[in-house]
């Protein structure tokens, strides 16, 4: 029960992240950034999300067998 409560904290904060960089994305744009900068941004988040997804993918596999 509590590798499931772990994925499920994993999955959440992934999706959180993910809803929270789309609003900060669409904030640079529509403020007219520079391109820079939104790469960099994303560049960094890129990063966080492989880490998150990575963990989730182990917990899942983990949980298969």
């Amino acid at each position: 029960m509590n590798l499931h409560f772990n994925e499920a904290t994993i999955a959440k904060m992934t999706v959180k992240q993910v809803l929270q960089q789309i609003d900060y994305i669409e904030i640079l744009v529509a403020l007219g950034e520079p391109a820079q900068n939104v790469r960099a941004t994303l560049g960094h988040w890129f990063d966080d999300m492989r880490v998150h997804l990575q963990r989730l993918e182990g917990m899942a596999e983990q949980s298969i067998h």
